[in-house]
């Protein structure tokens, strides 16, 4: 019988072909084929079983991009195929599926119960622990709680980048268990999960004298959360002082209609590589910094200083009566543009003083707004004048969302 080789192919894509099930005819592949496959991209193969049986990964040792999408049937990426004289259930020995992937990105995949799963004749059941040595990017798409904390848990600490978007059974993000594996990612982007109520889970984490940071654990640079409808919080406590975010350089925050506040007095002391910080349409938020739990009052002229802090931006926020409603003064010495759009009860900045470079102050669209050098000063003079100016369609964005709306845009 005549066989087809593919020894030199570096990229295949499938997409819309209804009717397959397999890609990989296994009496039919030469050894040989497929060894240099560096990427694979298959979606919308509505009657897909799976991806690749367990006898192929030999082949694709080299791959490095994998791409799954819109395969509802799908029960598992591999298929471990289960021989009829097994007897026992297969070890727990961690499998390492792709060697060299450093990207991989899954998603409609609604059947899925685990990476590497048993066919037989029930539902594939996950049976095996996975790993992925060099993964650098993992972006999920709809996919369950269960296949997402195991994907999660097989990551190592090459992985940069996060992007989780609709998977709507996770409340927990990132537990204490996983902060040690993903201590070096750089972009974390969570977007439209219902069930989302925290980013940080600290308990059982030790933050005792003696025990390592709570920062040293998180390299994160920039956080994007979006469309979170159940989200009360960023951690659900703070690790007595040793949580220090100091690489956070970008904080995108929209649609998360049930935070009151955004980060505690203590938290923000701790932000000194902050760059951008981007909130919209949180319609209950009420002050940006909150006191911390259990402090009365605030010492005189204690300062809060974010030293990088260059853009800050405030939209919609229909509630929202100051940045810190405390008497906390604040230093931004590196401020060059700050964006009020739409905050109708803004007041003032902060009950304490502010100190800041000259900087434009913009209120709509493209516009370069008038330079201040006094915060509290110029929204109580513009919230005396209760101008509510129509805002036409076109000048509802500018600048500050082309740059910090979406931070996963050119992943």
């Amino acid at each position: 019988m005549l066989q087809v080789a593919f020894p030199v192919l570096e990229s295949l894509g499938i997409t819309s072909l209804p009717n397959i099930t397999d890609i990989w005819d296994k009496k039919l592949r030469p050894a040989e084929s497929f060894c240099q496959l560096k990427k694979l991209d298959v979606s919308s193969c509505s009657k897909l079983v799976n991806l690749v049986q367990s006898t192929m990964l030999p082949q694709l040792r080299n791959l490095q991009t994998l791409c799954l999408d819109s395969c509802p049937v799908v029960g598992g990426v591999v298929d471990l195929e289960k021989r009829e004289e097994e007897t026992q259930e297969p070890s727990n020995n961690t499998i390492v599926p792709f060697p060299e992937l450093t990207h991989m990105k899954l998603g409609g995949l609604e059947n899925i119960k685990g990476f590497c799963t048993i066919t037989s004749e029930e539902q594939p059941v996950n049976h095996a622990q996975v790993a992925f040595p060099k993964l650098e990017s993992l972006c999920l798409d709809e996919l369950g709680g269960i296949v997402l904390q195991q994907l999660l848990g097989a990551c190592e600490p090459s992985t940069k980048t996060l992007v989780f978007s609709e998977c709507d059974e996770i409340s927990t993000v990132v537990l204490s268990r996983l902060l040690r594996r993903l201590r070096n990612v750089d972009l974390l982007v969570v977007k439209s999960c219902i069930g989302g109520r925290e980013v940080f889970h600290f308990d059982g984490l030790e933050v005792g004298e003696g025990q390592e940071c709570v920062g040293s654990l998180i390299q994160v640079r920039k956080i994007e959360l979006d469309t979170l409808s159940e989200l009360t919080c960023l951690w659900n406590k703070d690790p007595h002082g040793h949580l220090c975010l100091q690489n956070l350089e970008c904080l995108s925050i929209k649609d998360c209609p049930l935070l009151r506040n955004l980060l505690t007095a203590s938290v923000a002391k701790a932000l000194g590589g902050l760059k951008a910080l981007y909130l919209r349409s949180c319609s209950t938020m009420e002050e940006v910094i909150a006191t911390d739990e259990g402090q009365e009052e605030v010492i005189d002229d204690e300062e809060i200083v974010f030293p990088k802090l260059e853009w800050l931006i405030l939209k919609d926020l229909s509630n929202l009566k100051s940045f810190c409603s405390a008497n906390y003064n604040f230093n931004l010495p590196s401020l060059k543009k700050v964006v009020v759009k739409r905050c109708p009860n803004m007041q003032t900045f902060t009950s304490g003083s502010v100190r800041m470079p000259p900087t434009n102050f913009i209120t709509r669209g493209y516009e370069k707004g008038p330079v201040i050098e006094d915060l509290n000063k110029h929204l109580e003079q513009q919230h005396l004048k209760g101008d509510q100016e129509t805002i036409e369609e076109n000048e509802m964005y500018g600048e500050e969302d082309i740059r910090f709306s979406s931070l996963d845009l050119y992943l």
